[in-house]
């Protein structure tokens, strides 16, 4: 152990007095540990300045037909879940840490259909997607963004603010991240 202990020291006397710098390739494994050491808090084994990614892509799989008012939308096909915030058994974000977030939901009807729609935090509403083809004879995408800021354990979701007759699947999306 004291053996160790002292390769570790002697390592960051090296790395500090730059004599792992020079150009002969036997110091190339020593230059490679003083970059780790670095970019290393070793008391936790995380990276130093350099944040975790968090983000994350979801869309429905099938049709949303006849979906009641105030009901929570599943985006049940997860794309992507970077920092496993997002759940699409629930449909339901949690913010994994604090920060400010930004989503984004797209909303895809049919001609003749409508589908209107919120962003929630923790039950209240931030932001409205309002989404209605009427006389079209084509798909009509409807998409809204958010910034919202978080605490952990936060969260956020996407629910009916009227009755939705139809919503269409794959393209009807909702994602996020954090900045």
């Amino acid at each position: 152990m004291k053996l160790a202990g002292l390769v570790f020291v002697l390592s960051i006397v090296m790395c500090v007095t730059d004599l792992a710098h020079s150009e002969d390739w036997s110091h190339f494994y020593l230059r490679a540990a003083c970059k780790l050491m670095e970019s290393r808090d070793f008391k936790t084994g995380n990276s130093i300045g350099k944040e975790k990614v968090i983000a994350f892509q979801a869309r429905v799989s099938s049709r949303l037909r006849n979906v009641p008012k105030g009901r929570t939308v599943r985006f049940d096909t997860v794309l992507l879940n970077e920092g496993n915030g997002y759940s699409g058994r629930s449909g339901q974000f949690t913010a994994p840490t604090k920060g400010v977030y930004v989503f984004d939901w797209t909303i895809t009807v049919d001609n003749g259909d409508t589908f209107f729609t919120e962003i929630v935090k923790n039950g209240s509403a931030f932001g409205y997607n309002h989404c209605a083809a009427k006389r079209q004879s084509y798909e009509r995408n409807c998409s809204t963004t958010s910034r919202i800021r978080l605490k952990r354990g936060d969260k956020v979701w996407v629910r009916t603010t009227s009755q939705g007759t139809d919503a269409h699947p794959t393209w009807t999306t909702f994602g996020g991240h954090k900045l």
